[in-house]
């Protein structure tokens, strides 16, 4: 069985990935920190021979992100879970006031880039006849998130794609959830407590 799991190189993507292997599942973990994600990789692998850790260091800010990932994924088997974990919090202030460039990134990679991989991802669990995709929402989608504004619309629309998504896929063995884990410590707790020190960083 394999897991995907993206953001997978610190905070709740590394927690993922330990306990995915925990539970004996091969992983393939993506980030843009090759570094970081080969520690990552280690530690999953800590419980022994009987799971497979493969990492790939991708920017899914890239048009072809989603393709090398499949591409990635079908070499080692095709995915069975899914994981939508990388985010970004987005340029802090007011909605008018945040580059648009930025505003626009924040849109994309914390919502367009989950739905292409799940899109990318549910062909091959459609022909393994099960699968499961869980999308982190996070609290940007539970309400109104002034300064944030980016961040909260897109996690607000990955659980209403979320929704639609489940009842779509559930006749082909698909599962489908949005999760939002709450608030833990890491390095994105850091940057609410001192927003103005440098720019939010991919998890």
């Amino acid at each position: 069985m394999l897991a995907i799991v993206t953001g997978a190189s610190r905070g709740l993507g590394r927690r993922c990935a330990r306990h995915l292997a925990a539970a004996g599942a091969d992983l393939l973990l993506v980030a843009r920190g090759t570094m970081a994600l080969a520690e990552v990789a280690a530690e999953a692998a800590m419980p022994g021979p009987r799971i497979q850790v493969s990492t790939l260091g991708c920017d899914l800010a890239d048009p072809d992100a989603p393709e090398i990932l499949h591409e990635a994924a079908v070499r080692l088997g095709g995915a069975d879970i899914l994981i939508n974990n990388a985010a970004i919090q987005g340029s802090i202030g007011r909605a008018w006031e945040v580059p648009w460039r930025d505003f626009e990134a924040a849109l994309r990679l914390d919502f367009l880039v989950p739905v292409a991989l799940c899109r990318t991802v549910i062909p091959d669990m459609k022909a393994k006849g099960r699968g499961w995709i869980v999308n982190i929402s996070g609290g940007g989608a539970t309400g109104a998130r002034p300064m944030f504004t980016a961040y909260g619309a897109a996690k607000t629309a990955l659980v209403r794609f979320s929704e639609a998504l489940a009842i779509e896929a559930a006749p082909y063995g698909i599962r489908v959830n949005a999760v939002a884990p709450g608030a833990f410590a890491s390095d994105r707790r850091k940057l609410y407590r001192h927003p103005k020190q440098r720019p939010a960083q991919p998890r």
